[in-house]
């Protein structure tokens, strides 16, 4: 099929260390058929001798060349300096084979999701500590079956109905720590009444989240949301990249009115989101790929309500 003269295709990577410290590379292509329909195949998934950038772009270059696929239209990649120097590397080989509709001008495309949970991250920093008191309190809680028992026992007890419990978070998955914080504010007062009964759990864990704890954390979920919410949204298979502009509006019009809002830890906590780490990426159209915008124009469902 990428044999096809006509066919023009786009790439996504992914790049990542096994628990034995081995990196490994996944390189998936994205097409249309010639009957309109979207496709989703994974090419190769391979070993790295080396993080490299240079080193990820000649294996992406020879899994291209194995397939015959000369048409590549973009190429998706985390925002990090080694998949820059990958990008600068095969935009040299892309204009060797002159056949890319653009050249290799717009091939470098940031993965969007990622750049959010850079945004986001950078304010979990500012409450780290209220989290970390969270995060404790629920990998104390689902140690073990007595536990969480206990845990149920004092759910009742503070009349609070128990429709799911708890869930650990994996620290540096973004969208795994707000359903972990979500689920854990409605068990504020359980929280209290397990340091209450057991001061062992205090020694364990330093202290139970309290009420500054418990506003910072419902103050971090507010943006979080959303950014949860996009995220899902634009990595689904079915989605295409071009619905993210959309969602980038969405994410701009939420800054601008909560830096305006009335809680003053609320405004800062997106001030400085924005000023940090959101304007560093998207502040700029500059920075942007010029396609995000080319395509909204072109789609006739949005194009009178964004031009």
């Amino acid at each position: 099929m990428f044999t096809n003269s006509n066919q023009v295709v786009c790439l996504t990577t992914d790049c990542w260390t096994s628990v034995q410290n081995l990196s490994y590379l996944c390189l998936t292509v994205h097409f249309i058929d010639e009957n309109w329909k979207l496709h989703k195949r994974i090419l190769n998934f391979c070993p790295l001798t080396n993080n490299k950038g240079e080193t990820i772009g000649k294996k992406i270059e020879k899994c291209l060349e194995g397939w015959l696929i000369g048409r590549v239209f973009s190429i998706t990649v985390d925002n990090v300096s080694s998949n820059d120097v990958a990008i600068s590397y095969l935009k040299s080989g892309i204009e060797d084979w002159n056949t890319n509709p653009l050249k290799e001008e717009k091939l470098h495309v940031r993965y969007c999701a990622h750049i959010l949970n850079l945004v986001v991250n950078d304010g979990l920093k500012e409450y780290h500590s209220s989290i970390r008191k969270i995060r404790s309190a629920v990998k104390y809680v689902r140690a073990s079956p007595d536990r969480m028992d206990r845990f149920k026992i004092f759910i009742k007890e503070a009349k609070l109905v128990e429709k799911s419990i708890m869930q650990l978070d994996v620290s540096t998955r973004l969208n795994s720590t707000y359903i972990m914080l979500e689920s854990a504010l409605k068990f504020q007062k359980v929280f209290k009444r397990l340091g209450e009964k057991f001061s062992k759990y205090v020694i364990l864990n330093d202290s139970i989240p309290n009420n500054e704890d418990c506003k910072n954390t419902i103050c971090f979920t507010r943006f979080s949301k959303i950014v949860f919410d996009i995220t899902h949204k634009v990595s689904k298979t079915n989605f295409v990249t071009s619905i993210y502009f959309n969602e980038h509006c969405k994410v701009l019009q939420a800054f601008q009115k909560w830096i305006k809002s009335s809680d003053p830890l609320f405004g800062s906590m997106a001030e400085n989101m924005k000023v940090i780490k959101y304007d560093k990426y998207w502040g700029n159209v500059k920075n942007m790929n010029i396609l995000i915008f080319v395509v909204v124009v072109l789609n006739p469902r949005t194009k009178f309500q964004f031009v």
